[in-house]
């Protein structure tokens, strides 16, 4: 088979693409070894068994067009690590993404969130808000929320409330129960907490909650302090530096732990 490690730019849009041409992939769930090179969890396993003649040939064009190395393997036996064939191997298939969009998101969210997926080579499919009700959901195996118009931190997630409506939370709880997977970021989250969506235990806190909490933790904490500075620098300029900061799409790399009924 062929394998593709982890963590190299551009393997993301050769399995996307991979998975919408009908090829069957498997990832590994923890990290192994291949004789001398050390793969990361995430890696792509590409077997010859489970896949069309053509998939050499589709492997190499892909790694050229994207720029990422393909590793050849005559085994499915690893030097360390559980081996290709183990049944902890997670199965890959194509998702089938929807996005929320219109009012009430936030443009700049959406359109950062739009230039990840297009790169990533992930087709979605945008989903009007207020059409939500009307939308069989069950062809989409996830569905996106990002911010919402609202600025301030406390009113996040409420516009999504007034526009969804408990028709549209009871929905995506249906939706959800049935195997579907919600990924949401600020208002969204926000909103995906205050209508029950998150798991029971699990909520958001607003900042000074979240303050409360770390002081009770560190009773030596320091409340951090607004720059002084802020209040004469213009409006534009606060913006300016708001957005600086901010990093809206950004993806993390983390490691999940695939017993964990979020994962």
């Amino acid at each position: 088979g062929y394998l593709l490690p982890a963590g190299q730019e551009g393997v993301e849009r050769t399995l996307a693409t991979l998975l919408r041409e009908g090829f069957k992939a498997t990832a590994l769930a923890e990290p192994a070894q291949f004789l001398d090179r050390k793969l990361g969890a995430g890696t792509i396993v590409l077997r010859k068994s489970a896949n069309p003649p053509g998939l050499k040939a589709r492997l190499e064009a892909l790694g050229q067009l994207n720029r990422h190395p393909v590793l050849p393997t005559d085994t499915a036996q690893m030097t360390l690590g559980p081996d290709l064939g183990s049944n902890r191997a997670l199965i890959l298939k194509a998702p089938r993404i929807a996005v929320l969009m219109d009012r009430p998101t936030d443009a700049t969210a959406f359109g950062a969130l739009a230039h990840t997926l297009t790169e990533a080579g992930l087709p979605f499919v945008q989903l009007r808000a207020e059409r939500l009700g009307a939308t069989p959901l069950a062809r989409f195996t996830h569905l996106v929320l990002v911010d919402d118009s609202h600025g301030q931190d406390s009113a996040k997630g409420r516009a999504w409330q007034q526009v969804l409506g408990e028709g549209g939370a009871a929905k995506l709880k249906a939706w959800i129960a049935e195997g579907g997977t919600l990924l949401a970021f600020q208002g969204g989250a926000a909103y995906a907490s205050r209508a029950g969506l998150t798991p029971t235990g699990h909520h958001l806190l607003a900042k000074a909650a979240e303050e409360a909490r770390l002081k009770e933790k560190d009773p030596k904490r320091e409340v951090p302090k607004t720059d002084p500075a802020d209040l004469v620098r213009p409006w534009d300029k606060r913006e300016d530096r708001a957005l600086a900061e901010s990093i809206p799409g950004a993806f993390l790399k983390v490691r999940v732990d695939a017993s964990h009924p979020l994962a």
